[in-house]
């Protein structure tokens, strides 16, 4: 997760010091990529697959639908 964060508020600092459209366009790709798809592939393709999470996988478990 930090992974993801930790550069989208370095381009918002840099976005507050240095206005530009392609430091827009970068935080809003990097966002999109981080969260969206991350959490797409997460959802339909690793998770469901991965072997973690007969052993007990936090991430799993943190965003698994049986627990909602």
């Amino acid at each position: 997760m930090l992974v993801g964060i930790i550069p989208i508020i370095v381009g918002i600092i840099s976005l507050i010091q240095n206005f530009s459209l392609l430091i827009i366009g970068l935080i809003i790709i990097l966002f999109f990529l981080s969260f969206v798809c991350a959490g797409l592939l997460r959802g339909n393709l690793l998770c469901k697959f991965c072997q973690q999470r007969k052993i007990g996988c936090p991430v799993e478990q943190l965003f698994s639908k049986k627990n909602r």
